[in-house]
């Protein structure tokens, strides 16, 4: 990824205008929360029209997060219309559990959240790796799944980005905004997933920060060439 613009995700939309706006600035991914009791969380009816929005009118990747879904759940997310290319799993899910919904739903990409903190999580990161499509590295926090605005050290994450060399493609998370990415010169990751920090309140992003990020994602593209 070296000299290559970063990918980006901006996830917690919660409105099928806005998601559309931000899909039309360039951005590969768009993030809608199935976590029930969170702050972003959309209902069905609007999470379908998201999703089927931004399918009649671009080719981004649309992406639901959830955690620890069961199969009833998966299966009416999964079908009829306005339905997601991508399922991110933010829970308690075993490689075993990921490898099974990846074998019983081909067409549907599966991204698998890792929060390492310490030596253990590390290690634990390549278990993970012939099981999913991609691997998304975000920031611990003891009562947030994600959204946390927290950002990865920068001497932690060089561990966290040799730990998955030769992986999966890995997008990071935890505090992504414009003025992060600078710092980012010597980590490559795959894609940057970003929430919190481009947002006025939850679930409404600032269209100039999202702007901004996408300059500086494009900066950092040229400057590394």
């Amino acid at each position: 990824m070296v000299g290559q613009a970063l990918h980006l995700k901006i996830c917690g939309l919660t409105d099928s205008a806005q998601a559309c706006a931000i899909a039309a600035l360039g951005v590969q991914a768009i993030g809608v929360i199935g976590v029930q009791g969170t702050p972003r969380c959309v209902s069905s009816e609007r999470r379908r029209e998201i999703y089927a929005k931004l399918a009649s009118q671009s080719n981004v990747e649309r992406v639901w997060v959830s955690a620890d879904p069961d199969d009833n759940e998966l299966d009416e997310v999964l079908s009829g219309q306005g339905t997601p290319s991508v399922v991110q799993l933010h829970g308690q899910e075993s490689e075993a559990r990921c490898s099974d919904l990846r074998s019983r739903h081909p067409s549907i990409r599966w991204w698998k959240v890792l929060r390492p903190r310490d030596d253990a999580d590390l290690e634990m990161i390549k278990r993970y790796w012939s099981h999913v499509d991609a691997l998304l590295i975000d920031a611990w926090s003891s009562n947030q799944l994600g959204g946390t605005g927290h950002q990865l050290n920068p001497t932690w994450l060089k561990r966290v980005q040799d730990q998955l060399a030769g992986g999966p493609p890995w997008w990071l998370a935890g505090g992504v905004c414009a003025e992060w990415v600078p710092s980012l010169d010597k980590i490559h990751p795959y894609g940057l997933d970003a929430s919190s920090r481009l947002e006025v309140r939850p679930g409404v992003k600032d269209l100039n920060r999202v702007r901004a990020l996408v300059n500086s994602v494009e900066d950092r593209a040229r400057r590394l060439q």
